[in-house]
């Protein structure tokens, strides 16, 4: 005769059976319709849509399309995921960056709704096509800290780490700008060029159409009163632009002032400590009542970090970047 604990344990391993079976078997049912990127078919709108809510952003249809009209991408290295219904499920995305001789194959982004297999079988798909190419990239990866088992699993290993500072104007109230070598101040309209072609060298960009986008960029950001610069014997060692105030693109940093872009020179990276109490005295001025700064650094530059150290209240590891060896 059973005992009460035994039948319970009984009936706990029948629905723990019953589960995984329907479960799966549901899971290996649903229809899937699997499709690459192609023009003008309304894609770009299911992409915003899976980025959007996966990442609580509000990345538009619009941006998506103007930037693959930019990079004139191949339709390949961009996938989505149907339901037989036609509700979207997931989309994963890779990028070339000729300039840096690296190809990025994005993490799959899904709706709640998307079976797990599905997510793999996307990412999977798309990875075997970037391996086939013969472009001469290098395939690399940037995931989140918590995902990065998703990478190492398809052989990826970690090259660097993506680290958030927080920095906060009054640990850099004492700091003395009379004793620096560096002028940081707004932009005026005859430091764009140096900015843009600053950018340029850095990342190593050849490509007209990115050569154009960036200059429309840095013209924009001027023409908003909020583009900074960093100035060493009348050459432009660094520059940024914040998110003007209520335009961060995550709701939950809309306390912090948020850098857009920023870039040093090698070998001016003491000039950090300044251009960000710089930043905040700006952005107090034009009553943002933003007096911290987050902002992303790489590790790969040992003299960054140890500026960045030297300044912040907190930091954490966000992201890192992997590379795959073929």
């Amino acid at each position: 005769m059973l005992n009460a604990k035994r039948l319970y344990s009984y009936i706990d391993i029948l629905y723990l059976i019953y589960f995984i079976f329907f479960y799966k078997v549901g899971e290996q049912l649903m229809d899937v319709n699997y499709r690459t990127y192609e023009p003008n078919k309304g894609l770009e709108e299911f992409q915003a849509m899976i980025f959007n809510q996966a990442n609580n952003r509000n990345v538009t249809a619009k941006e998506i399309q103007e930037r693959f009209e930019n990079e004139k991408i191949d339709p390949k290295t961009v996938r989505y995921a149907f339901s037989n219904d036609d509700k979207p499920l997931a989309y994963v995305q890779a990028r070339d960056y000729p300039g840096i001789g690296e190809t990025h194959v994005g993490y799959p982004w899904t709706m709640p709704e998307c079976p797990l297999e599905v997510k793999n079988i996307i990412y999977d798909d798309l990875l075997a096509y970037i391996k086939t190419r013969n472009t001469g990239l290098k395939i690399k990866m940037n995931v989140q800290a918590d995902r990065v088992h998703f990478a190492k699993k398809r052989g990826f290993k970690e090259e660097l780490h993506f680290i958030r500072y927080k920095i906060e104007f009054d640990l850099l109230k004492n700091y003395n700008k009379s004793d620096s070598k560096y002028t940081v101040r707004k932009a005026a309209e005859e430091d764009l060029d140096l900015i843009k072609n600053g950018y340029l060298e850095l990342y190593k960009i050849t490509n007209p159409t990115e050569i154009e986008r960036i200059g429309n960029y840095t013209q924009d950001r001027f023409n908003e009163e909020h583009l900074i610069v960093a100035i060493h014997e009348n050459v432009v060692v660094g520059a940024s632009a914040p998110f003007i105030k209520g335009a961060a693109p995550n709701p939950d940093n809309e306390a912090y002032l948020i850098p857009r872009f920023f870039y040093t020179k090698k070998g001016h990276e003491d000039c950090l400590p300044q251009f960000f109490k710089t930043s905040m005295e700006l952005s107090l001025e034009a009553n943002w009542d933003k007096n911290s700064i987050l902002i992303t650094f790489s590790d790969e530059n040992p003299d960054e970090i140890k500026n960045l150290d030297q300044i912040s209240s907190e930091k954490t590891i966000t992201g890192i970047k992997l590379a795959l060896d073929l």
